[in-house]
Protein backbone atom coordinates (compact mmCIF):
# COMPACT_ATOMS: atom_id res chain seq x y z
CA UNK A 1 0.00 0.00 0.00
CA UNK A 2 2.95 2.40 0.56
CA UNK A 3 3.73 2.39 -3.14
CA UNK A 4 0.62 3.39 -4.02
CA UNK A 5 0.25 6.41 -2.01
CA UNK A 6 3.88 6.96 -2.97
CA UNK A 7 2.78 7.32 -6.60
CA UNK A 8 0.01 9.01 -6.34
CA UNK A 9 1.62 11.58 -3.70
CA UNK A 10 4.91 11.86 -6.26
CA UNK A 11 2.19 13.12 -9.29
CA UNK A 12 0.76 15.57 -6.84
CA UNK A 13 3.69 17.10 -6.32
CA UNK A 14 4.70 16.96 -9.77
CA UNK A 15 1.66 18.85 -10.72
CA UNK A 16 3.03 21.85 -8.67
CA UNK A 17 6.44 21.96 -10.23
CA UNK A 18 7.13 25.63 -11.53
CA UNK A 19 10.04 27.27 -13.14
CA UNK A 20 11.36 29.19 -10.41
CA UNK A 21 14.78 28.88 -8.81
CA UNK A 22 12.98 28.10 -5.15
CA UNK A 23 11.76 25.30 -6.81
CA UNK A 24 14.54 23.94 -8.30
CA UNK A 25 16.01 21.48 -5.40
CA UNK A 26 12.45 20.13 -5.31
CA UNK A 27 12.74 19.47 -9.38
CA UNK A 28 16.11 17.77 -8.76
CA UNK A 29 14.31 15.47 -5.63
CA UNK A 30 11.62 14.90 -8.08
CA UNK A 31 13.55 14.13 -11.56
CA UNK A 32 15.58 11.53 -8.62
CA UNK A 33 12.43 9.94 -7.88
CA UNK A 34 10.94 9.43 -11.55
CA UNK A 35 14.31 6.83 -12.04
CA UNK A 36 12.71 4.89 -9.77
CA UNK A 37 10.08 4.20 -12.10
CA UNK A 38 11.99 3.26 -14.59
CA UNK A 39 13.34 6.69 -16.67
CA UNK A 40 16.57 6.76 -17.56
CA UNK A 41 18.37 10.38 -15.67
CA UNK A 42 18.20 12.25 -18.55
CA UNK A 43 15.12 11.19 -19.09
CA UNK A 44 13.31 12.12 -15.64
CA UNK A 45 15.76 15.38 -15.85
CA UNK A 46 13.94 16.64 -19.33
CA UNK A 47 10.16 15.30 -18.25
CA UNK A 48 10.49 17.29 -14.87
CA UNK A 49 11.60 20.33 -17.00
CA UNK A 50 9.11 19.93 -19.37
CA UNK A 51 6.14 19.79 -16.45
CA UNK A 52 7.23 22.30 -15.16
CA UNK A 53 8.31 24.80 -18.25
CA UNK A 54 5.46 23.49 -20.61
CA UNK A 55 6.09 23.62 -24.23
CA UNK A 56 9.83 24.10 -25.07
CA UNK A 57 12.42 23.27 -28.42
CA UNK A 58 14.67 20.50 -27.74
CA UNK A 59 17.29 23.46 -27.41
CA UNK A 60 15.47 24.97 -24.52
CA UNK A 61 15.14 21.57 -22.75
CA UNK A 62 18.72 20.69 -22.82
CA UNK A 63 19.52 24.50 -21.64
CA UNK A 64 17.32 24.21 -18.51
CA UNK A 65 17.62 20.51 -17.50
CA UNK A 66 21.32 20.73 -18.16
CA UNK A 67 21.68 17.93 -20.26
CA UNK A 68 24.11 17.36 -23.52
CA UNK A 69 22.69 18.85 -26.94
CA UNK A 70 23.83 15.52 -28.46
CA UNK A 71 21.96 13.53 -26.46
CA UNK A 72 18.61 15.56 -26.36
CA UNK A 73 17.01 14.73 -29.20
CA UNK A 74 17.04 10.50 -27.88
CA UNK A 75 15.91 11.50 -24.72
CA UNK A 76 12.93 13.41 -25.78
CA UNK A 77 12.21 10.21 -28.45
CA UNK A 78 11.79 8.09 -25.86
CA UNK A 79 9.67 10.37 -23.69
CA UNK A 80 7.52 10.31 -26.70
CA UNK A 81 7.59 6.34 -26.95
CA UNK A 82 7.06 6.05 -23.29
CA UNK A 83 3.84 8.07 -23.21
CA UNK A 84 5.06 10.93 -21.23
CA UNK A 85 5.71 13.93 -23.83
CA UNK A 86 3.89 15.03 -27.35
CA UNK A 87 6.31 16.08 -30.06
CA UNK A 88 4.50 19.01 -31.64
CA UNK A 89 6.68 19.83 -34.07
CA UNK A 90 9.80 18.50 -35.92
CA UNK A 91 11.78 21.57 -37.13
CA UNK A 92 12.52 22.71 -34.81
CA UNK A 93 11.76 19.78 -32.70
CA UNK A 94 8.80 21.57 -29.67
CA UNK A 95 7.21 19.24 -27.66
CA UNK A 96 5.25 19.25 -24.12
CA UNK A 97 4.68 16.81 -21.33
CA UNK A 98 1.78 14.77 -21.08
CA UNK A 99 0.13 15.63 -17.51
CA UNK A 100 1.66 13.33 -14.58
CA UNK A 101 -2.47 12.11 -13.91
CA UNK A 102 -2.71 10.70 -17.33
CA UNK A 103 0.96 9.76 -17.64
CA UNK A 104 1.16 7.88 -14.58
CA UNK A 105 -2.53 7.03 -13.76
CA UNK A 106 -2.19 3.63 -15.41
CA UNK A 107 0.73 2.65 -13.39
CA UNK A 108 -1.57 3.72 -10.26
CA UNK A 109 -4.36 1.53 -11.15
CA UNK A 110 -1.73 -1.28 -11.93
CA UNK A 111 -0.22 -1.27 -7.96
CA UNK A 112 -3.61 -0.82 -6.93
CA UNK A 113 -4.80 -4.42 -9.14
CA UNK A 114 -1.68 -6.05 -7.31
CA UNK A 115 -2.23 -4.70 -4.23
CA UNK A 116 -5.73 -6.40 -4.57
CA UNK A 117 -4.15 -9.41 -5.80
CA UNK A 118 -1.72 -10.02 -2.85
CA UNK A 119 -4.31 -9.27 -0.31
CA UNK A 120 -6.52 -11.67 -1.48
CA UNK A 121 -4.02 -14.22 -1.51
CA UNK A 122 -3.16 -13.30 2.25
CA UNK A 123 -6.62 -13.74 3.27
CA UNK A 124 -6.54 -17.18 1.79
CA UNK A 125 -3.56 -17.88 3.58
CA UNK A 126 -5.00 -16.78 7.02
CA UNK A 127 -8.18 -19.31 6.16
CA UNK A 128 -5.80 -22.14 5.60
CA UNK A 129 -3.40 -20.81 8.68
CA UNK A 130 -6.82 -20.66 11.30
CA UNK A 131 -7.86 -24.19 9.69
CA UNK A 132 -4.42 -25.20 10.43
CA UNK A 133 -4.18 -24.26 14.21
CA UNK A 134 -7.75 -25.87 14.55
CA UNK A 135 -6.42 -29.00 13.82
CA UNK A 136 -4.43 -31.78 16.08
CA UNK A 137 -1.20 -31.50 14.93
CA UNK A 138 0.53 -27.99 13.73
CA UNK A 139 3.69 -27.72 12.06
CA UNK A 140 5.47 -24.22 13.04
CA UNK A 141 7.32 -22.89 10.05
CA UNK A 142 9.87 -19.77 10.16
CA UNK A 143 11.40 -17.75 7.61
CA UNK A 144 14.27 -14.72 7.76
CA UNK A 145 14.16 -11.19 7.38
CA UNK A 146 17.21 -9.06 5.76
CA UNK A 147 17.61 -5.81 5.95
CA UNK A 148 17.81 -3.50 2.22
CA UNK A 149 21.40 -3.32 2.51
CA UNK A 150 21.75 -7.81 2.76
CA UNK A 151 19.08 -8.32 0.18
CA UNK A 152 21.34 -8.39 -2.70
CA UNK A 153 24.13 -9.75 -0.57
CA UNK A 154 21.51 -12.87 0.45
CA UNK A 155 20.48 -13.02 -3.40
CA UNK A 156 23.88 -13.25 -5.02
CA UNK A 157 24.53 -15.81 -2.66
CA UNK A 158 21.10 -18.21 -3.42
CA UNK A 159 21.99 -17.54 -6.96
CA UNK A 160 25.57 -19.06 -7.06
CA UNK A 161 24.35 -21.79 -4.51
CA UNK A 162 21.40 -23.03 -7.23
CA UNK A 163 21.47 -26.63 -8.02
CA UNK A 164 18.80 -26.79 -11.21
CA UNK A 165 16.48 -24.28 -11.63
CA UNK A 166 15.68 -20.17 -10.75
CA UNK A 167 12.28 -19.07 -11.41
CA UNK A 168 12.04 -15.00 -10.84
CA UNK A 169 9.35 -12.66 -11.24
CA UNK A 170 9.61 -8.99 -11.29
CA UNK A 171 8.49 -5.89 -12.31
CA UNK A 172 11.05 -2.90 -13.15
CA UNK A 173 12.53 -2.02 -9.78
CA UNK A 174 13.03 -6.28 -9.26
CA UNK A 175 14.44 -6.13 -12.45
CA UNK A 176 16.88 -3.30 -11.38
CA UNK A 177 17.67 -5.96 -9.06
CA UNK A 178 18.21 -8.84 -10.67
CA UNK A 179 20.10 -7.75 -13.76
CA UNK A 180 23.38 -6.89 -11.10
CA UNK A 181 23.48 -10.37 -11.44
CA UNK A 182 23.09 -10.74 -15.32
CA UNK A 183 26.67 -11.89 -15.81
CA UNK A 184 26.53 -14.34 -12.74
CA UNK A 185 22.89 -15.37 -14.51
CA UNK A 186 24.09 -15.79 -17.88
CA UNK A 187 26.97 -18.07 -16.90
CA UNK A 188 24.72 -20.53 -15.17
CA UNK A 189 22.07 -20.54 -17.65
CA UNK A 190 23.32 -23.01 -19.95
CA UNK A 191 24.19 -25.58 -16.78
CA UNK A 192 20.54 -24.87 -15.26
CA UNK A 193 17.10 -24.13 -16.04
CA UNK A 194 16.15 -20.09 -15.41
CA UNK A 195 12.97 -18.12 -16.29
CA UNK A 196 12.08 -14.40 -15.51
CA UNK A 197 8.19 -13.34 -15.89
CA UNK A 198 8.66 -9.15 -16.11
CA UNK A 199 5.73 -7.78 -16.57
CA UNK A 200 4.92 -5.34 -19.36
CA UNK A 201 6.83 -1.92 -18.29
CA UNK A 202 10.05 -3.86 -18.66
CA UNK A 203 9.76 -4.09 -22.67
CA UNK A 204 11.61 -0.80 -23.35
CA UNK A 205 14.34 -1.49 -20.40
CA UNK A 206 17.75 -2.10 -21.13
CA UNK A 207 18.20 -4.33 -18.60
CA UNK A 208 15.55 -6.55 -20.27
CA UNK A 209 18.14 -7.20 -23.18
CA UNK A 210 21.61 -8.68 -20.93
CA UNK A 211 20.36 -11.47 -20.70
CA UNK A 212 21.71 -14.79 -22.23
CA UNK A 213 19.56 -16.22 -25.25
CA UNK A 214 19.31 -19.51 -22.67
CA UNK A 215 17.52 -17.70 -19.94
CA UNK A 216 13.94 -17.88 -20.98
CA UNK A 217 11.95 -14.52 -20.33
CA UNK A 218 7.66 -14.03 -20.68
CA UNK A 219 5.85 -10.72 -20.06
CA UNK A 220 2.68 -11.42 -18.27
CA UNK A 221 0.88 -10.77 -15.18
CA UNK A 222 3.33 -9.30 -12.41
CA UNK A 223 2.30 -9.36 -8.68
CA UNK A 224 5.25 -9.78 -6.47
CA UNK A 225 9.00 -9.10 -6.41
CA UNK A 226 10.46 -12.75 -5.76
CA UNK A 227 12.58 -15.60 -6.58
CA UNK A 228 12.23 -19.32 -6.09
CA UNK A 229 15.70 -21.46 -6.21
CA UNK A 230 15.81 -25.34 -6.57
CA UNK A 231 11.51 -24.74 -6.19
CA UNK A 232 12.44 -25.39 -2.77
CA UNK A 233 13.46 -21.81 -1.07
CA UNK A 234 11.55 -18.39 -1.89
CA UNK A 235 13.25 -15.08 -1.74
CA UNK A 236 10.31 -12.50 -1.64
CA UNK A 237 11.39 -8.69 -1.58
CA UNK A 238 9.51 -6.21 -0.63
CA UNK A 239 9.88 -2.69 -3.04
CA UNK A 240 8.27 -0.47 -0.49
CA UNK A 241 11.02 -1.14 1.99
CA UNK A 242 13.58 -3.04 0.23
CA UNK A 243 13.83 -5.79 2.79
CA UNK A 244 13.87 -9.37 1.70
CA UNK A 245 12.01 -12.60 3.37
CA UNK A 246 13.93 -15.75 2.79
CA UNK A 247 11.40 -18.85 2.99
CA UNK A 248 14.07 -22.14 3.45
CA UNK A 249 11.02 -24.47 2.43
CA UNK A 250 7.67 -24.54 0.34
CA UNK A 251 4.86 -25.22 2.13
CA UNK A 252 1.41 -23.79 2.28
CA UNK A 253 2.77 -19.86 1.63
CA UNK A 254 5.03 -21.32 -0.69
CA UNK A 255 3.76 -23.75 -2.77
CA UNK A 256 0.89 -20.77 -3.39
CA UNK A 257 3.19 -18.73 -4.64
CA UNK A 258 5.18 -21.10 -6.83
CA UNK A 259 1.61 -22.20 -8.64
CA UNK A 260 0.87 -18.30 -8.93
CA UNK A 261 4.26 -18.57 -11.13
CA UNK A 262 3.45 -21.57 -13.16
CA UNK A 263 -0.06 -19.85 -14.09
CA UNK A 264 1.02 -16.22 -14.74
CA UNK A 265 4.42 -18.60 -16.64
CA UNK A 266 1.98 -20.55 -18.83
CA UNK A 267 -0.25 -17.31 -19.33
CA UNK A 268 2.87 -15.40 -20.22
CA UNK A 269 4.17 -14.08 -23.75
CA UNK A 270 7.35 -15.43 -24.86
CA UNK A 271 9.72 -11.73 -25.54
CA UNK A 272 10.68 -12.64 -28.89
CA UNK A 273 7.35 -13.36 -30.03
CA UNK A 274 6.59 -10.02 -28.37
CA UNK A 275 8.84 -8.25 -30.26
CA UNK A 276 7.64 -9.70 -33.38
CA UNK A 277 4.02 -8.91 -33.07
CA UNK A 278 4.81 -5.28 -32.47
Amino acid sequence: MTIVFTIIIFVETMMLVNSSESEKLNEDELASSLEEFGLSKYEARAYTTLVGRGSLSASEVAYYSNLPRTKIYLTLKKLEKKKLSNITQQKPLICNAIAPRDAFGEMVLLYERRLKNMKRIIEELQKKNDNGTNTIGTEEKKYHIFEARKVSEQLYDMIQKTRYSIYAIVDQWGLKILSKYNYLLNSLSKEIEIKILLCHKCLNNESTHSFSKDIQIRIGNVFSNMIIIDSNKLFNIDESNGRGALFSSLDVFGNSYLRAFNREWTNGLDINNFDKTN
